[in-house]
């Protein structure tokens, strides 16, 4: 029997989302001390939508995993609302992140898709499947952490299926054709869903764009799966035939597993351009600068049908000018709004057809951030803006100082934090010039800033051609102050100069 007097120790925050059934509030556990999530049914809610949220909590507090948002307790009110108490997120989905950046770096969509793989095995392992695997139901902590959300229509192997006949579940554009048939639901379906998946974090598309439910449901039940050069021209053929396979009609021809999908695409992308930059925080990917995609050399393939140019690459800002609104920490929001086709054919004029990447904006970019000083004891340093200025053209390259990796950080965003352009662009190496997109791109990173002030420093690793700085920051700049930490990759040493190669911060 639920006791609403349960819930008193939960002090609401504010509302993070809300819908036809209910909403989704964050609070503040006052016997535990944390912020948790909580869903909510309104009563009103049909009898079948309450037992789904009920058993969207027993589903998802059965396996704990560090790749699945954690349930903690389900309780009904005393308005008659069933209330589950879950793991709260402080990020955004994959969803706004396709939204506002259009295609992920190959090294981030894989991490994300890694991420997502290891929360859908480990679920089939105790034997549910998914069923509603999309975008909106991945989410993407700040500290890094990538959970798969959203249980509620889960279908459990050892329990009674409370679907009502003919009711499709799930998001239609990420269906396998075997779930418009309400066939028994077996792990290939969450495969299929994340194929698509894949398909959307790396080319910035859906992968089944037909304008309405009716078209939709047809081409998945009919048209083989969608070619990923459509959307993506440079995509490797061995990645664009894994996603197809991953997609099939045919559930035998899907990958085994959620992680062998994963691991295959990976080998197909080429690993060797992906796996060079360490994991980043969602914060951290708003605020830095990601190695290029490197792509796969021209190959001999059959001629390719009508493409859509793959968005521009987005300009990279400085810290601090990535809006804060963007994040949205929600917890399971996948919840309200799911229906059946008939529902989305009722509704299809209001626009079935999927969001197109959203056009780059100077605000919504990475950026490269902070400055850093080569020694183990804390420090303060400031760069002030000054008033020299530098044309857009790229200035000749001369030879960056010799010294300490932590001194060639330091000097960098110094001179960059003055807006002495020419002298801070000899102090990045060939890789770092290309993820600013060149000396203009450089100049636009660095245009608002006013100061940086380094707290604190310390070299990481240092070995041969390569060392690693850690540092906290605090910037200041015409949009606000941010306090920042986080590493600087640099590559020099042996009688070379250091150079910055990489960056890798989180700011607040």
């Amino acid at each position: 029997m639920a006791d609403p007097a349960k819930l008193d120790r939960y002090r609401s925050v504010r509302i993070l989302g809300a819908g036809g059934m209910g909403t989704v509030s964050l609070a503040q556990d006052t016997v535990l001390g944390r912020q948790v999530a909580l869903k909510r049914v309104t009563g009103t809610a049909g009898g079948t939508e309450m037992l789904r949220l009920r058993r969207e909590a027993l589903v998802g507090a059965s396996v704990s995993h560090r790749n699945l948002v954690s349930i903690y307790d389900v309780e009904e009110n005393d308005e008659g609302e069933l209330v589950i108490v879950m793991e709260y997120v402080e990020g955004e989905t994959v969803r706004d992140a396709v939204a506002r950046e259009g295609g992920l770096p190959s090294a981030e969509a894989l991490r994300i898709l890694e991420g997502a793989a290891a929360g859908l095995d480990a679920i089939h392992a105790q034997g549910i499947v998914h069923r509603d695997v999309k975008p909106a139901n991945v989410l993407l902590g700040h500290d890094g952490s990538v959970k798969v959300a959203d249980l509620g229509i889960a279908a459990v192997a050892d329990r009674t299926r409370i679907t009502s006949a003919g009711d499709v579940l799930g998001s239609l554009s990420y269906m396998a054709p075997e779930q418009l048939h309400d066939t028994a639901a077996t792990p290939a379906i969450d495969i299929y869903a994340l194929g698509a998946v894949a398909y959307e974090v790396l080319s910035g598309q859906r992968a089944r764009r037909e304008a309405n439910p009716v078209a939709l449901a047809y081409a998945i039940d009919n048209k083989p799966p969608p070619d990923l050069r459509e959307a993506w021209p440079q995509a490797p053929v061995a990645a664009a035939d894994l996603l197809e396979r991953t997609m099939a009609r045919d559930p035998e021809r899907r990958p085994r597993s959620a992680g062998e999908c994963v691991s295959r695409l990976r080998a197909a992308l080429d690993p060797a351009s992906t796996a060079e930059a360490a994991p980043v925080t969602r914060r951290a990917l708003a605020r830095t600068v990601p190695p290029p995609r490197t792509r796969e050399p021209a190959r001999t393939v059959p001629p390719p049908r009508p493409r859509e140019p793959r968005p521009a690459p987005r300009q990279p800002v400085r810290e601090g000018t990535a809006r804060r609104s963007r994040w949205v920490p929600a917890a399971g929001l996948g919840l309200v709004g799911l229906a059946a086709i008939a529902v989305l054919i009722a509704t299809s004029g209001s626009g079935g057809a999927p969001p197109r990447p959203k056009t780059a904006s100077h605000h919504a970019s990475k950026s490269a951030p902070l400055a850093s000083r080569s020694t183990s004891a804390s420090s303060t340093t400031s760069a002030s803006t000054g008033a020299s200025s530098s044309s857009p053209a790229a200035p000749a390259s001369a030879p960056a100082p010799s010294g300490s990796p932590g001194a060639a950080a330091t000097s960098f965003y110094t001179l960059a934090a003055a807006h002495r352009y020419p002298q801070a662009w000899t102090l990045a190496d060939p890789s770092f010039r290309a993820q600013l997109h060149g000396y203009q791109g450089f100049q636009n990173t660095f245009a608002n800033d006013r100061s940086i002030t380094v707290n604190s420093l310390h070299t990481v690793n240092q070995s041969g051609s390569a060392a690693t700085v850690a540092m906290t920051t605090t910037s200041v700049q015409s949009t606000g102050t941010q306090h920042c930490s986080g590493t600087v990759q640099l590559s020099g040493g042996s009688g070379a100069p250091w150079r910055v190669h990489q960056i890798q911060i989180g700011c607040r």
